[in-house]
């Protein structure tokens, strides 16, 4: 059985040792992990970590953006 509570603690774990990788490393990283029997059934789960992964980026890139124009108005 695939157990989706490690899953989701294997994410978490590959976003703190990864902090600069890509959406397309996220998606590997969750092939891998998701075993080919239950993986049909769980491309849900991956689709759905993908796209919150995604808007940690893009907060991220906004976050940054702010400090930037913080930082010029000094």
């Amino acid at each position: 059985m695939f157990d989706v509570n490690k899953f989701k603690k294997s994410v978490k774990e590959w976003i703190r040792v990864n902090a600069d990788g890509t959406e397309m490393d996220l998606r590997d990283y969750c092939d891998e992990i998701v075993p080919p029997q239950h993986y049909q059934a769980n491309q849900w789960l991956i689709e759905q970590t993908v796209s919150w992964y995604k808007h940690i980026l893009e907060r991220r890139v906004e976050e940054q953006g702010d400090a930037e124009s913080e930082a010029g108005e000094i």
